[in-house]
């Protein structure tokens, strides 16, 4: 720790010639070393380690080219009392920075991150490159611990470079100068991180801030701030001092997304109006996010043809849910609302006509509004012979016409989000057919997937606007969990993943790495992407292992698949990467046996536990079966056909389930005739005795209709001609007698 530059005004020093000429000298070599910095750019050399976070003192000059060994010292605690900044709380002793109290405390303490000559902030030592490469190159780190990060000095110098890098264009360099400056604050507490955790370096305001723009950045290529005429760096600019706006890009954007499409849009909606952008900032972050592809009108009225208006315009669709929102239109308003929920507000895939006629006709209140499935009334024609009594497949027309659940999804599901309110169209195989029905955000903090739900849902889908690709019912249910109801309670599990990838990217210290990713784990119990993340460090350290079937390390995932299967126990299907986990990386090293009773029992829990999910049983058998084939002999295909006629008998009342596990039994034998032969019996045996009524209920019918077809095909497989016409003869007159009923 270097010595105290303050001198006590009670005991003034006897001899000031000395003093002087040591200043003098002291300044002397201070210029010296300006000009060897000048003279040989890129040469400076490091500032020792243990005063990383601590201004330069008179005596740091004194050997100004040698850089001091890391400290390993504890830094040492602040004295609030004795800095002029009150109202910031005292830093916790273990992220403190390495100075002295009476240092910091003093009005008159050379700036902070100052280098080696005492020049002041007006008159800059390095001349700046207009270029974005190199442009920081010379700047020292930017303090971000303790006390003297938040003087009044340390906040101007960080303005001061935010703005240089906005009017340069210079987020390259930046980007670098804040990897260096985070890098220099980590190593100055590194120590601390490994015994006490990462808790007391949240408190840390100033590296919390630094930490996310990082983050940003980390995840915001140049290619999209900068693009051709564009210059989103006002815009970015504006973003990095927003602790709340970037933490809705970190928590909304995902890796699907095009990020300099994203970008453009957001540069789009800032320059139409930067008040308004910034008063719906989720708003325009949600629409940038979900329009950064192409998103088309479903069903365009016929006055757009097929010119332009049939995408849509994210700039329109901004301003249109803006413009609502001011004249309280809206039964939900969207300007409290964060960018994850708004996703599933802007991506109403219908033209602005129709949002219009929603807010002008629908008077329902927010947590009323799976009354709107209901205002749709089913039309049993459709259903049956798939009639079409729209001309525009309007809401107005649905209204009026009636229709399917898929037109009562329709119209909930895009009425609802027409006024702010988030909306999800599911859609999934019941016992009764094809079905769906509708999940909405009917309060603030609570999602309902009940709305035109039926029982014997096992396997509801979405599509996720963002991704393009599908999450499932089982998900949505999850952002009824603590740690999903507002941001900050997840940004507090995500950031755990953040600063792990800046330990990997700087220090480089895999247990702390690993420790981030565990604790992101530990308080996201019922976040799926922190299960993901631990599965991929451990499978990581498992394929660099010498042996990976090492006792310990079988046992690391022993623990992994228990742990998340005890979470998951009450929603399976969130479950499915213990699954996977178990497959790959503990099966393969204990014996089959072993393997195929953990299955059992796996199977068992299931049916006791899993309700409507227990199409899951399914997934389990075919688990076993590649089990069997993998470890092959004679008999593989033998205990293949032992473990389906089984399981087809008493697991298979769930209709999911039942298609599912005769699918996979077929396919495992089909190319061996004998084999193949059994198998169909035992589908069609099974079938008849759990699934098949008789029933002329149209639906009931035209579901097990389905089945009998697939059985049907079968038969054709294996060459049994006469067993198929026999079969396709019932199910025609099944199909007979349930469409009479229903058009009676």
């Amino acid at each position: 720790m270097p010595p105290s530059r303050s001198i006590s005004p009670a005991t003034p020093p006897k001899n000031q010639g000395p003093v002087i000429t040591m200043a003098v000298i002291t300044g002397i070599i201070s210029v010296l070393c300006v000009w060897l910095i000048i003279s040989n750019p890129g040469q400076s050399p490091e500032p020792a380690e243990s005063v990383a976070e601590a201004p330069d003192t008179p005596a740091a000059p004194a050997q100004p080219a040698a850089p001091a060994p890391e400290s390993t010292a504890e830094p040492t605690a602040k004295n609030p009392a004795s800095e002029p900044e009150a109202e910031q709380p005292a830093p916790e002793p273990a992220l403190a920075a390495a100075t002295p109290p009476e240092d910091h405390a003093s009005e008159s303490a050379a700036p902070v991150a100052a280098s080696s000559d005492d020049t002041s902030d007006d008159s800059p030592a390095v001349d700046y490159d207009s270029s974005d490469t190199g442009l920081f190159s010379d700047e020292e780190p930017l303090l971000l611990l303790g006390l003297q990060a938040a003087s009044t000095a340390s906040r101007e110098r960080d303005a001061a470079l935010l703005a240089k890098a906005v009017e340069h264009n210079a987020w390259d360099s930046y980007h670098l100068l804040l990897t260096t400056s985070l890098e220099k604050a980590l190593r100055h507490v590194r120590d601390d991180l490994h015994r006490n955790g990462f808790d007391p370096l949240w408190q840390e305001e100033v590296f919390v801030h630094a930490f996310l723009r990082w983050s940003v950045l980390n995840r915001m290529p140049v290619n999209a701030i900068r693009s051709g005429d564009r210059d989103a760096s006002p815009l970015l600019g504006w973003f990095m001092t927003d602790h709340d706006v970037m933490l809705e890009w970190l928590l909304a954007v995902k890796p699907e997304n095009d990020l300099p499409s994203a970008v453009g849009i957001l540069h789009d909606l800032w320059y139409g109006d930067p008040e308004r952008f910034q008063a719906y900032a989720t708003l325009a972050i949600a629409c940038a996010l979900v329009f950064d592809r192409e998103l088309r009108v479903q069903h365009p009225p016929r006055s757009a043809g097929y010119d332009a208006r049939v995408r849509i315009d994210p700039l329109e669709r901004f301003l249109w849910f803006a413009d609502r929102n001011d004249a309280n239109r809206l039964a939900a308003p969207v300007d409290r609302m964060s960018a994850r929920d708004l996703v599933w507000v802007v991506c109403a895939p219908v033209a602005t006509e129709e949002l219009d006629w929603a807010v002008a006709n629908m008077r329902l209140r927010r947590n009323r509004w799976g009354q709107a499935f209901g205002m749709v009334e089913y039309l049993m024609e459709r259903a049956v012979s798939n009639e079409n009594p729209y001309e525009e497949y309007t809401f107005a027309e649905i209204l009026e016409h009636g229709g399917v659940c898929r037109d009562q999804t329709y119209f909930c599901v895009n009425t609802a989000r027409a006024h702010g309110i988030p909306a999800v169209g599911l859609s999934g195989e019941t016992d009764l057919g094809p079905h769906a029905w509708a999940a909405l955000k009917l309060r603030p903090d609570e999602w309902c997937t009940m709305t035109g739900r039926i029982g014997g849902t096992s396997d509801g889908r979405a599509r996720h606007p963002q991704t393009r690709g599908h999450i499932s019912e089982q998900e949505i249910w999850l952002w009824n969990e603590r740690e999903f109801r507002d941001t900050a309670t997840l940004a507090g599990v995500f950031r755990y993943h953040w600063i792990a990838d800046l330990i990997a990217e700087t220090t480089g210290d895999d247990a702390l790495v690993e420790s981030a990713v565990r604790e992101a784990n530990t308080r996201g119990r019922n976040v799926p992407d922190t299960w993901q993340r631990l599965h991929d460090l451990l499978a990581t350290r498992t394929r660099e292992a010498e042996d990976p079937g090492d006792r310990a390390i079988v046992d690391m995932w022993s623990r992994f698949v228990s742990e998340m299967k005890a979470r998951f126990r009450d929603n399976p299907r969130m479950g499915a990467l213990a699954s996977r986990a178990e497959d790959e990386f503990i099966f393969p090293h204990i014996d089959q046996a072993e393997a195929r009773r953990t299955l059992l029992r796996e199977r068992r829990r299931i049916e006791r536990r899993a309700g409507e999910q227990r199409d899951l049983i399914a997934a389990s058998l075919k688990r076993e079966a590649d089990l069997i084939v993998t470890n092959g002999g004679d008999d593989a295909l033998l205990n293949i056909r032992r473990l389906y006629s089984s399981a087809l008998r008493n697991h298979g009342d769930n209709v999911t389930g039942f298609r599912t596990m005769a699918e996979d039994y077929f396919g495992y034998v089909k190319d061996d005739p004998e084999h193949a032969r059994h198998a169909v019996r035992d589908i069609e045996l099974a079938f008849n005795r759990v699934i098949a009524t008789g029933s002329t209920e149209w639906f009931r019918a035209n579901t097990e209709v389905s089945i009998f077809r697939m059985i049907v095909s079968y038969y054709r497989r294996i060459g049994d001609e006469s067993r198929a016409e026999t079969l396709e003869r019932r199910l025609e007159r099944q199909m007979r007698r349930a469409e009479r009923g229903a058009t009676r």
